[in-house]
């Protein structure tokens, strides 16, 4: 099969044209000084610019382990700076090249630009923009350590750790720490430490590390990588390095994290007993019921000598002091031991320690229980939602993961056809955080309006994108009604994700004000797209117009596995989710605020985000005109006309290289044009009464930027994001 896809290579090879598109360096896009490391940025010098690279395939193109098109490419003799991530999001896209390469293929790659999560990606350009030069390459591969990635809270290092990014590593003398099955236990991560206690993740974006219960969309295989267990010991891990961007302004996720792509990454040395099927009895206890935890534990290169349950009571993960209970062996791989009843109201954290003739250890579900146990709440009258929410751990998992449970809620957002389009249920009586949650899957619940009271039977899982569900609904029972008030919150609460600060109202009837003296005491539009570039449907709120960065992020008009937003809001991103929408749609603009905005709290890949249910949610927002009257309206009802923002600008070209031509409405009325850098600073401000306008863009630095248009009065009419190329 290779030699069929190389001889398309070579014939789609003669159609590439790379005229007038500078050839660069693989280390020359991807070098940063240490002084910009130092500062938190990892951006490229190139970021938004369309480039041409040449580098080796580091892995097969169907190496990877999903629909979107991935592969890493290095520069010569690898090393640090020299290796990029080669993306392609969309499996249905508009290039089939990236599959069909092969480890080892020199190749020119002609793409755009761009930062996911801190990792610089380039995304090859529609039409043949991968042209093979050679094929049979060598493929370098650097030995590096876990304290160049990350630190011991696995805090991403950027002055020693950004330099391996893309690059194919080798790291050894490494023990599990953690093992972490998420998306519904259909994937698995896990954790490793060095002798320092450096962290670093390995995941599994590539097929080799897919369990048997993942189907490869395109392939419709089935994996089957067989985990490790906490303590067991690797020789050495290989792979790629990938950066999911932590321990800055705004940045919530992994660190620098490694992702294998051959079954031989994975080099184990002594193998630590292996506990598995951990289960408790019952598994939501009252006062006056003990607890027996039971588990399976095996050791594949000898034999377990021991096994011991520890526990302790209270929520304060950072005491240590645990009570210890020999665990008794059982039938088969069986051992088992009971914790002594306790309170109603406790909290139980426990954990599982198995020693084999080796003297290697493993500890379950973490080797450090300041980072994770098992937990549970003893309750004499049933759990509450608070219970289910609730953990002192930051991974943000519920206790009762997994656990089928009954508790009883108001609900707050329903299936109604004027309403979000999902159920979410809180606690009636439960002031503040941990009290919401989404109930999903019984066609029962599209019965249910908001108000109702309900008792509700489920099982509770962590969703794909890491948010508490209660789901495999199997009763609903109606209790009565009943009402929620809202929490209010400013909207400079939730820029960034804190835990446990806005972990804490995730699924929680929430409403943004601004009680302040900054924008007039209203909640603005700020952001009109949050994530530029990049389209995912969501938008920024904050008190201060002019603050772009500070406010909260709100989700409308896009649903799929990972966004639950309501298609009963107006008011989008841009006209491209109008045909979604059962209202009439409205792209918001910049000039838009309103009183106070309600919606039920979300998070979803490191990001808090409000989902406002209906039009309603948006209490007192105004809609600017576009005539001189400067007139608003306030009408908080459900608009029935449709409305388009007034186009007062227009910018071209985009991309832009040395000139920029703008023309506005404006007739002879003074009026301002400002360019706004990445970093939120004002770098040009033109001051005309001029219809067009030329701009000379010689002393620009490359980049993206915002070009802001403001009238005589100081109204920000609109912006428009532009790449400048050199």
């Amino acid at each position: 099969m290779k030699h069929i896809y190389l001889s398309l290579f070579l014939v789609l090879s003669a159609s590439f044209v790379s005229a007038q598109i500078d050839t660069v360096q693989i280390d020359t896009v991807q070098w940063k000084s240490q002084a910009d490391l130092g500062n938190c940025d990892d951006m490229s010098a190139y970021d938004g610019d369309t480039v041409t690279v040449k580098g080796v395939v580091i892995m097969d193109g169907a190496a990877y382990g999903s629909s979107s098109h991935n592969v890493f490419i290095q520069g010569p003799n690898g090393g640090p700076w020299n290796a990029i991530h080669l993306r392609d999001g969309d499996g249905q896209g508009y290039t089939e090249e990236i599959p069909n390469l092969f480890a080892g293929w020199e190749v020119f790659v002609t793409g755009r630009l761009s930062q996911y999560q801190g990792e610089t990606q380039l995304e090859p350009l529609d039409g043949p923009s991968i042209k093979l030069v050679s094929t049979s390459n060598p493929i370098f591969q650097d030995t590096i350590t876990a304290a160049d990635l990350n630190d011991d809270q696995r805090n991403n290092i950027l002055p020693s750790g950004e330099q391996w990014e893309g690059q194919f590593v080798r790291m050894e003398n490494l023990e599990v720490q953690t093992v972490d099955f998420f998306s519904g236990g259909s994937r698995v991560s896990f954790v490793v430490k060095d002798a320092n206690n450096n962290l670093v993740n390995v995941s599994d974006y590539f097929f080799v590390q897919k369990l048997p219960v993942y189907t490869h969309p395109t392939t419709n295989l089935n994996g089957s990588f067989s985990p490790p267990s906490v303590g067991d010991q690797f020789k050495a891990l290989n792979g790629v390095v990938i950066h999911s961007k932590n321990d800055c302004p705004g940045e919530s996720g992994r660190g620098y994290e490694l992702h294998p792509f051959a079954a031989s990454h994975y080099e184990y040395g002594p193998s630590a007993p292996r506990v598995s099927d951990v289960s408790r009895n019952p598994q939501v206890p009252a006062s006056s019921d003990s607890v027996v935890v039971t588990a399976n534990i095996v050791d594949l290169d000898g034999a377990v000598t021991g096994a011991v349950l520890k526990y302790r009571i209270g929520t304060d993960p950072s005491n240590t002091s645990f009570n210890s209970v020999t665990m008794t062996a059982g039938t088969g791989d069986s051992y088992s031991a009971t914790i002594p009843a306790q309170g109603d109201g406790s909290f139980v954290r426990y954990f599982i320690e198995a020693t084999d003739d080796s003297t290697n250890t493993t500890s379950v579900p973490s080797s450090d229980p300041t980072s994770s146990t098992y937990a549970y709440r003893v309750r004499d009258n049933g759990l509450t939602i608070f219970d289910l929410q609730y953990t002192p751990y930051s991974n943000g998992e519920s206790i009762f993961r997994d656990a089928e449970v009954t508790v009883t809620g108001i609900v707050t957002a329903s299936a109604a056809a004027d309403d979000l389009g999902y159920v979410y249920i809180q606690d009636e009586n439960q002031i503040g955080g941990w009290s919401g949650i989404m109930a999903t899957q019984n066609p029962s619940l599209a019965t249910l309006t908001r108000g109702d009271k309900v008792t509700i039977t489920g099982t509770v899982n962590e969703n794909s994108s890491r948010f508490t569900v209660l789901e495999n609904v199997t009763n609903i029972l109606s209790a009565g009604t009943g009402s929620i008030t809202p929490t209010y919150f400013q909207p400079d609460s939730f820029t960034t994700y804190q835990f446990p600060e806005t972990e804490m109202f995730e699924g929680v009837l929430m409403g943004l004000v601004n009680p302040t003296a900054t924008g007039n005491g209203k909640v603005h539009i700020v952001d009109v797209n949050a994530d530029a570039p990049s389209n995912f449907g969501e938008y920024r709120v904050g008190r201060d117009p002019f603050d772009p960065s500070n406010g909260t992020r709100v989700l409308a008009g896009r649903k799929s596995s990972t966004a639950f937003s309501s298609y009963n809001v107006s008011y989008v991103v841009d006209s491209s989710y109008f045909s979604s929408l059962l209202v009439p749609g409205v792209a918001i603009s910049d000039t838009m605020n309103m009183d106070t905005l309600m919606g039920i709290m979300h998070y979803s890949f490191g990001s808090m985000k409000l989902l406002p249910r209906n039009n309603d949610d948006f209490m007192g927002i105004n809609i600017f005109t576009a005539d001189t009257t400067d007139t608003t309206d306030t009408n908080t009802t459900v608009f029935d006309y449709f409305f388009e923002s007034p186009k007062f600008m227009e910018v071209f070209p985009n991309p832009a290289q040395d000139e920029l031509y703008i023309q506005t409405q404006f007739n002879d009325e003074v009026h301002s044009i400002e360019f706004i850098d990445v970093q939120g600073r004002e770098v040009f401000k033109r001051i005309t009464n001029e219809t067009n306008s030329t701009i000379y863009l010689n002393s620009f630095d490359p980049g993206i930027y915002t070009v802001r248009l403001i009238d005589s009065e100081g109204r920000r009419l609109q912006h428009e994001k532009i790449v400048i190329q050199k």
